[in-house]
């Protein structure tokens, strides 16, 4: 996909150890939000919007380049840095691993990864390659290249790029005696915001920015730009906020897991991103047969079937798996739910029901005795 701001005719910029700060120019028309006034939006617009502001012009962004090894930042400091540290002459030959361009808000998150006893570790990988990624009747999807059995590492990934789960407050370039709307002011920030995004792009290695570009997009026609929306269509909740604030956890973007396609009945997950190593390891929860497309659940599967497409509609497509299609499904689940009071037996009902797996099935039979009478009148 092109995009225009990214001119083919700019030079790489050489990656180098180093951290950027940006900030509005000197004077703005509007500051930036009080943080203790700030409200997050997290209920974003999506699908054909209506533009809320036309001819809106974007505050330039005054960059300087300081030490990577900086973790000193305020709480409303947006500010872009390489993690693990770059430094000049690494490429990606040389690191496989790769690099993690992060835009932090504040440097909470930035000083509890370098505090990380062990960081940076390398990455733990499977023996052989377990995946590779191809077309699918979803659009692009992940395959196993191989049999993997149950509870396997399939793949263990270093983010392209993190970011704040919310925008951060940001000044706007609105004049005082303008009054903008909740719309207006939305649409403002994703400009802003876009940006910063753009910063991180720009100092990737130009197969890591390629691979970013390369992802899909569900958000053209809302206002997110095509950096944020490709961010809200492929990120991962990476690191929740010390303290609990959700507005200031981090998500992430990944050039293979996120390509990973939904099912209500997945044969993979995910858990916690690994702080030490900055990745994210994809295990199997079930046998995967070579040439299997590997899926993970985008929203929890326990969920009733409503509710489960409302949070799948941002992605721009409906569901239509055996669960999904069932409309016994939502009492089956329920029913469970009244039977036993261990939270994994839903999860193993829909894997044993919908995706035909004799591990699940044994699983759900040491969970609960009873639920085996259940199954059998079925």
């Amino acid at each position: 996909m092109k995009r225009g701001f990214l001119k083919n005719s700019k030079p790489a910029k050489t990656p180098a150890n180093r951290t950027s700060t940006a900030g509005p120019p000197a004077t703005t028309s509007t500051p930036a939000p009080d943080p203790d006034e700030f409200q997050p939006m997290t209920r974003l617009r999506f699908g054909k919007v209506e533009p809320a502001l036309r001819g809106y012009q974007a505050l330039q962004l005054l960059r300087q380049a300081v030490n990577g090894q900086t973790t000193d930042y305020s709480d409303n400091t947006v500010f872009v840095s390489t993690l693990p540290p770059l430094y000049p002459n690494e490429t990606l030959a040389s690191n496989p691993d790769s690099w993690t361009e992060c835009v932090f808000w504040g440097g909470d998150h930035k000083r509890t990864i370098v505090s990380t006893p062990g960081f940076p570790s390398p990455i733990p990988r499977p023996r052989q390659v377990l995946h590779r990624v191809a077309p699918s009747r979803f659009g692009m999807g992940v395959f196993a290249t191989r049999n993997i059995a149950m509870d396997d590492l399939i793949v263990s990934e270093r983010p392209l790029l993190m970011a704040p789960h919310v925008i951060p407050p940001l000044p706007l370039n609105f004049s005082p005696d303008f009054k903008p709307t909740h719309a207006q002011i939305m649409e403002a920030r994703m400009v802003q915001y876009e940006q910063y995004l753009d910063m991180a792009l720009e100092r990737m290695f130009p197969e890591n920015c390629a691979a970013f570009l390369a992802l899909h997009n569900a958000h053209t026609e809302d206002g997110s730009g095509p950096i944020y929306g490709r961010v809200r269509t492929n990120n991962i909740l990476a690191l929740d906020e010390p303290g609990g604030d959700s507005s200031r956890a981090m998500i992430a973007v990944f050039k293979d897991i996120s390509r990973i396609n939904h099912s209500c009945v997945p044969n993979a997950e995910y858990g916690k991103l690994d702080v030490a190593s900055l990745s994210l390891q994809l295990h199997a929860i079930r046998d995967i047969k070579k040439g299997e497309e590997i899926f993970i659940a985008y929203c929890p599967p326990t969920m009733p079937t409503t509710k489960r497409q409302a949070k799948l509609e941002p992605y721009g497509f409906q569901c239509t798996c055996r669960v999904c299609s069932d409309p016994n499904s939502d009492a089956f689940v329920a029913k469970v739910k009244s039977l036993t009071s261990n939270p994994l037996a839903p999860t193993a009902l829909i894997q044993a029901i919908y995706g035909d797996s004799a591990e699940w099935a044994v699983h759900l039979t040491e969970m609960a005795p009873e639920l085996g009478n259940f199954l059998n009148r079925r």
